[in-house]
């Protein structure tokens, strides 16, 4: 009997405060590592997007150095960012979930379900959107914390 495989984690990207064209260096590692593992371009493009998202907020509102990791776990990969922040969010992956059903019954944009202006506040619903509600956050020991998402149609070929 073969002990099973230990997942994959991978190392995409690591950078500082300051760091200019962090976001645009981060869609340009996890492109290249999901075209790598035979992800269909259209869930690339989706996960370059809500990793775009999640690195655009770790750099707003957390502190670095900030890491973006790609796991697999099966067949599923998991994009994880890193940041020393050791608070999790006020906003709860149900309230957005609650915004985002509101905002399509209602035909209206997905900020104004939040009572957010049209030009900031969306990170996180994108991310809810494109993910499926398939992300979430955790606290990493005494490290800071992980923002995770994980999207069924970056399911890796057999």
């Amino acid at each position: 009997m073969t002990p099973p495989a230990q997942p994959l984690r991978r190392l995409l990207l690591c950078w500082n405060d300051g760091a200019t064209h962090a976001a645009s260096a981060a869609r340009s590692a996890l492109r290249d590592a999901l075209t790598f593992h035979g992800v269909r371009s259209s869930a690339v493009d989706d996960a370059v997007l809500a990793a775009s998202e999640l690195v655009g907020n770790a750099v707003e509102h957390a502190i670095g150095p900030y890491e973006l990791w790609l796991r697999q776990t099966g067949r599923d990969l998991i994009v994880e960012m890193h940041d020393r922040d050791a608070s999790l969010p006020c906003i709860p992956a149900s309230f957005l979930r609650a915004a985002v059903a509101a905002a399509a019954r209602e035909g209206g944009p997905l900020p104004r379900a939040l009572g957010l202006d049209a030009e900031r506040g969306r990170g996180l619903l994108v991310v809810e959107a494109l993910t499926g509600g398939s992300w979430g956050f955790r606290l990493v020991g005494g490290s800071g914390r992980d923002v995770w998402k994980k999207v069924a149609w970056m399911s890796v070929p057999s």
